[in-house]
């Protein structure tokens, strides 16, 4: 996972007292806002804040600069996090400029508001649209962009599955852009192009409003505690150690709580929340478990993100969990052994993420009662057979873990109804998966699965089936599950759909990065076929047949294809939901869109001429469109 930032240097007005961790998520919005607005909700769509961890780096404010950080804790590559930093240092620059008549500058006011000043001037925004050390290139609605080397590297946004443009499918003339650009050090994305327009208007910050009357509960929290209230759900954050104020605890009908910050204790009032189930520590203190938890009568769910806590055999004291959670926690993972397994027998959930553990103990059969195993990002090469005693298992999650394959202990999982197992080093599908006799969804996403075997059409239960594979080249329709609903290939070397009309019940077909294949005829004969996606099939969307104008479609995708109009005879489809996104030669819309029962339609990316948007949302006033 890749990170970026940068930093704005700031003191303390004499007097001030505002919170720079206030600050720091003032300018977040305002830079948000700002980014999405020049975007236009084309790249943006891509590389997008609400992906990324937003944090300031040290987890708190500090008086001396505001850091803005950018993590890619969502699974997106280098450029995305490149992106968003990249962006929000030229907002930032633009927002430091003053304005014609004004004694400061938009950054300056909402830095001040905060009770700070900037002590470093960001760099001239002419400056930093002149020449850019790492620049960035929008290719159809993607983001690329310098990772290091001699020689220029691209590397494009991987947000959407369907939609995402790899490297290496960049068109000759598209490389050579990307390559112009970069040796040139001239950022061509769209925040540099929009920043460039000497028209462009920023949306800047709002004067502050007249300080509301506090509330009882806020009026009484001291300095450095935050807290928002959700339906029934609160979020409270302290900057710094202490105790949590009695008054973050109302309502009492609370049913969830997040404790971010570092704490070391929590109150005993929580043992008087009786409809409180979930707590969630983040980045807290504590090493030992808590005594007031063991007392609260409702808790059934317990998550630690990033916390100090390093005592796992202290769980014992909450039996009634059914849901327990371990993410980016190394003190954890050497311990996870100590976990009593045995005490918690009505746990159903469990969710291992990122923390190192390299060994599952075999003592996790003793969880009587799980339905749900996800793994992620761990060391683990293998799973523990003790799992075969759990007859009730149901789902089970495997990602970015170095397993070499599917770990034959899940056959005999007979009550799995859902196996994710991606990234994992799986080279076939084994033949005991079609021996599952409830296994209803089956995704084997990133992994050098060459073929569909034979032993795949014998299964009677699966219904929906996802393969991503560099190296799958052909998938036959006589080795596919007969009661397939529902089939997602992303395939760059796929080159031949067999004949699927023996799937009597196929509903959706995505295809995704299968730039080889073209849509086989017998596709014609299908029935029951009702959405189709393609995105980054090259060769289909060069030649889509007339015939599919024939199926009973309702929802259709052709994402990026090359052409000018849309097809005629999507005018006889009961189309609701209809993506013609990054069709860079479609200009126009026909008016007869208007006789569909749309109720989506998705034009982002497109030639769209001016005005044309407009009137297409005119067209379609009960549709959801999006440009």
């Amino acid at each position: 996972m890749g990170g970026t930032g940068f930093s704005l240097p700031i003191a303390r007005r004499p007097g001030g007292e505002g919170s720079s961790k206030d600050l720091y998520y003032a300018l977040i919005e305002l830079l948000t806002k700002n980014a999405h607005a020049l975007a236009k909700g084309k790249a943006y769509t891509q590389v997008t804040a609400e992906y990324l961890d937003l944090v300031i780096d040290d987890g708190e404010g500090r008086d001396d600069a505001v850091d803005f950080g950018f993590r890619d804790g969502a699974g997106l590559c280098q450029a995305s996090t490149h992106a968003c930093a990249h962006w929000f240092e030229l907002l930032v620059s633009a927002l430091a400029e003053k304005r014609a008549g004004a004694a400061t500058s938009p950054l300056d006011d909402v830095v001040a508001q905060h009770g700070f000043r900037i002590t470093k001037r960001p760099p001239p925004l002419e400056k930093l649209l002149a020449k850019c050390v790492a620049p960035l290139v929008i290719v159809r609605g993607h983001v690329y962009g310098a990772a290091g080397g001699k020689e220029p590297y691209l590397i494009g946004d991987e947000l959407d599955d369907v939609d995402r443009i790899e490297m290496e499918d960049l068109r000759p003339k598209e490389k050579e852009m990307v390559v112009a650009a970069l040796r040139a050090k001239r950022c061509a994305c769209v925040v540099c192009e929009a920043l460039r327009d000497k028209k462009t208007k920023l949306r800047l910050p709002k004067p502050p409003k007249a300080p509301k009357k506090l509330s009882k509960a806020a009026a009484k929290l001291p300095p450095g505690v935050t807290t928002s209230l959700r339906g029934k759900h609160r979020d409270v954050t302290l900057e710094k150690d202490g105790p949590i104020p009695d008054a973050v605890l109302a309502p009492k009908t609370l049913d969830s709580l997040n404790v971010n910050g570092p704490v070391t204790t929590l109150p005993d009032a929580l043992a008087e929340m009786p409809a409180l189930a979930a707590v969630r520590f983040s980045r807290t203190k504590f090493t030992r478990l808590p005594p007031v938890l063991a007392r609260m009568p409702a808790l059934r769910t317990l998550t630690f993100y990033q916390d100090a806590f390093e005592a796992p055999a202290e769980l014992a004291a909450l039996p009634e969990l059914t849901l327990l959670r371990f993410a980016n926690m190394p003190a954890i993972a050497a311990r996870i052994g100590e976990l009593p397994f045995e005490a918690l027998g009505k746990l159903e959930t469990l969710e291992l993420r990122e923390n190192g553990i390299e060994v599952l103990p075999d003592e996790v059969g003793a969880l009587r009662s799980l339905r749900d195993l996800s793994v992620s990002g761990e060391k683990i090469t293998d799973l523990p057979r003790s799992l075969a005693r759990l007859e009730g298992l149901q789902r089970v999650t495997l990602y970015a873990c170095p397993l070499r394959g599917l770990p034959p202990v899940l056959g005999a999982a007979k009550a799995l109804t859902y196996l994710s197992a991606c990234d994992v080093g799986a080279e076939v599908i084994p033949d005991w998966i079609a021996d599952l006799p409830a296994l209803d969804d089956l995704t084997l996403d990133d992994n050098p699965i060459a073929e569909v075997p034979r032993s795949l059409a014998r299964s009677s239960s699966l219904r929906e089936l996802s393969i991503e594979s560099p190296v799958l080249r052909e998938v036959l329709g006589d080795r596919l599950p007969p009661n397939l609903r529902r089939l997602c290939l992303r395939a760059p070397e796929l080159t031949k759909l067999g004949d699927l009309s023996a799937l009597g019940g196929l509903e959706s077909l995505y295809l995704s990065g299968c730039t080889k294949l073209t849509l086989p005829r017998s596709l014609a004969k299908s029935k029951t076929l009702k959405a189709l996606r393609l995105g980054r099939c090259d060769a289909a969307l060069a030649a889509l047949p007339e015939w599919l104008g024939d199926l009973p479609l309702t929802e259709l995708s052709l994402v990026g294809a090359p052409l000018a109009e849309v097809p005629a005879w999507l005018r006889k489809l009961p189309l609701t939901y209809l993506d013609l996104s990054q069709m860079e030669n479609l200009k126009t819309l026909p008016d007869w869109l208007a006789e569909l029962p749309l109720e989506y339609l998705d034009v982002s990316g497109s030639a769209l001429q001016k005005g044309e948007a407009k009137r297409i949302k005119a067209l379609l006033p009960k549709a959801l469109v999006c440009t």
